[in-house]
């Protein structure tokens, strides 16, 4: 499971995430963004390299619950 904020130093998330599935295909990708400006994001997401997508400020519990079904997702495809 990885989880990435969009605006990172040195790479953004949505090319980390993009890249993240051909180095470990099987992993649940969520990013995170207040930033408004979300081609890369939408592009990401509508090409399958993310799995959710959460803005920014987020809710801990509604976190918590995308991170637990980002693991019952993994293991129901094992």
């Amino acid at each position: 499971m990885i989880l990435a904020d969009q605006r990172m130093p040195g790479m953004s998330g949505s090319k980390l995430l993009g890249i993240a599935p051909d180095l470990y295909p099987r992993t649940v990708r969520i990013i995170q963004s207040g930033y408004t400006g979300l081609e890369a994001v939408t592009e990401s997401v509508n090409q399958g390299a993310v799995f959710k997508f959460l803005s920014k400020p987020w809710n801990d519990v509604v976190l918590r619950e995308h991170i637990r079904e980002s693991f019952r997702r993994y293991h129901a495809s094992a």
